[in-house]
């Protein structure tokens, strides 16, 4: 593309980052606007007139050491923060090479900044217990519609591992039960996917598919008659279901849940990684592997089965520590 000489004004070339990550690239909402607050914050700190000149190596380490001396809420920003601001300024930087503002020759600067070390993840999985004890606490809600939606709710969660707005922007014909496949359009990155369901979720979903009745919405999902279910409805639902399960005041958020779906669909269904990959919606297989949970037992049964053997291996029960250990979701 030819240079655009313009404009070289950094904070004039934001929006225009923007419109090509959406168009042209196709990013989610979530990815846009968190772009969007990075390189704004970003050009904050530079001069009004910064231009792409200023967009040097030097300059970006500055700011490295400027974002680690940031609070957020009392305390310092967390590595996985700061590295996520220079993810967006990277993603700037090769966009100005593109449309020659920047020599496409040589490293983006962004690049150039060498960034801490990213901390070893913290797998976020809800033990099973607790998270089998939230699907059944379904069961003990009194009102029917409400206890139905909840059971569909949890079983889309830990059944097909599909992420919180996935599962909220769900349409009624997003769904075919005779074929068991469930459709995700517009997931992370804008793409869809099919996923299989088992028994366990299309007998949910036929129950809460009865109660729900004609809506003003087509969304599979709704509270009221006219309201689909949102972010704050669905944080109500999952607050219900801990007190009931005996977690009153456990803060349940729905990610784990996508990490139980994976460990369940590898353990219990047999998929292989490659096929919790497809279903998860992973553009790579190593993000899929810090997913999935292995225990004695799950691997004892598939030597057995392939082996024409018989007989499980007995494990300690886990013991859950209710009250005493937050859940880390």
């Amino acid at each position: 593309m030819a240079k655009d000489s313009e404009c070289t004004i950094l904070s004039e070339l934001v929006p225009k980052f923007l419109l090509y990550a959406k168009v042209q690239r196709g990013w989610s909402e979530t990815t846009i606007k968190q772009y969007s607050s990075r390189t704004r914050m970003f050009c904050r700190w530079l001069a009004d007139n910064a231009t792409v000149d200023d967009f040097t190596p030097s300059l970006l380490k500055r700011y490295l050491y400027h974002l680690s001396e940031q609070k957020w809420r009392g305390k310092l920003l967390t590595t996985t923060t700061i590295r996520s601001h220079f993810s967006a300024l990277r993603a700037f930087g090769e966009w100005l090479a593109e449309i020659g503002l920047l020599d496409a020759e040589k490293i983006n600067p962004a690049r150039t900044v060498k960034l801490p070390k990213k901390n070893a993840p913290e797998v976020k999985r809800i033990e099973d217990v607790t998270a089998n004890e939230l699907l059944s606490a379904a069961d003990r809600i009194h009102n029917e519609r409400r206890s139905l939606l909840a059971g569909a709710v949890m079983s889309v969660f830990l059944h097909t591992g599909v992420r919180r707005a996935e599962l909220l922007g769900l349409k009624v014909d997003h769904i075919n039960l005779r074929s068991g496949i469930l459709t995700v359009f517009h997931g992370k990155g804008d793409k869809n996917r099919e996923i299989p369901l088992f028994s366990e979720t299309i007998i949910a979903l036929r129950k809460w598919l009865a109660v729900r009745g004609k809506n003003n919405t087509d969304a599979l999902f709704s509270l009221y008659k006219n309201r689909p279910l949102g972010v704050n409805g669905l944080t109500e639902i999952l607050r219900d279901l801990a007190a009931i399960a005996g977690y009153k005041g456990m803060r349940v958020l729905c990610h784990p849940f996508r990490h139980n779906a994976a460990t369940w669909l590898h353990n219990e269904k047999g998929l292989s990684a490659s096929e919790v990959q497809i279903i998860l919606g992973h553009a790579y297989a190593h993000t899929t592997s810090g997913y999935l949970k292995s225990d004695v037992a799950s691997i004892h049964r598939k030597v057995n089965e392939m082996s024409g053997r018989s007989g499980t291996v007995k494990q300690k029960p886990m013991v859950s520590a209710r009250r005493s250990v937050r859940v880390a979701l």
